[in-house]
């Protein structure tokens, strides 16, 4: 079960995988469908449709998605790619996929929402590769506060975090509010970091659950 993540706001369900717009119209994202003999698709411009029935008219709904991502199809070998504020504000779109930075990213000091809460964590994998995500602001009195606010069975490696400003409620971090089953490594939060909330509080992670953290750091 595939479905369009952007255009129907849905970000998970207990089956089934959200894909961004650009993904959904590509046929390599569907694992298992038949193109030869029963599936039909317009490359990069329409949904999945069946051959021996005629084209619905809303199979080609939503726009291309072109500027939802930088690249890539979501997978251990094909992330998507991020390289700008609206990039990453789209990782909680399809939060079971996998993501690489290719550029470092300023926040500006929006007041950012945490990705992934305890209802719909984030499940996947991002790659910071060497990059850094400056001026994370948050200013919110929620549980589950950082940059990525719960996560649950993923990878985060490779990643500076540079003049984080957070304020939260509890579980809150720069970096994750509550993480488990969780490997994260490789990652420091530079620069003066203030990180503010209720229990379990931490300059890097609030709380870690069965969680790996191996090559951190914190430094003002």
């Amino acid at each position: 079960c595939y479905w369009d993540a952007e255009v129907s706001g849905q970000p998970a369900s207990s089956v089934g995988e959200g894909l961004f717009t650009v993904t959904a119209k590509k046929a390599l994202a569907y694992g298992g469908f038949d193109f030869n003999e029963i599936w039909q698709i317009d490359e990069g411009t329409s949904y999945p449709y069946l051959r021996n029935l005629p084209k619905p008219a809303d199979v080609i709904v939503g726009t291309t998605g072109n500027d939802s991502v930088a690249g890539g199809m979501g997978t251990d070998s094909d992330p998507y790619l991020i390289a700008n504020p609206s990039h990453l504000n789209n990782v909680r779109l399809v939060p079971h996929a996998c993501f690489k930075l290719i550029a470092d990213i300023d926040l500006g000091g929006q007041n950012w929402l945490p990705i992934g809460n305890k209802s719909t964590p984030f499940k996947g994998m991002f790659d910071g590769n060497g990059h850094v995500i400056e001026n994370l602001y948050i200013n919110r009195a929620d549980d589950y506060t950082g940059l990525f606010g719960y996560t649950d069975g993923v990878v985060i490696e490779s990643l500076g975090i540079e003049g984080a400003n957070v304020q939260g409620g509890n579980y809150t971090g720069a970096l994750v509010g509550y993480t488990k089953n969780t490997n994260i490594t490789d990652v420091c939060v530079i620069e003066g970091a203030n990180v503010q909330g209720g229990n379990y509080t931490g300059a890097l992670v609030g709380c870690a659950d069965n969680t790996n953290i191996t090559d951190v750091c914190v430094k003002d």
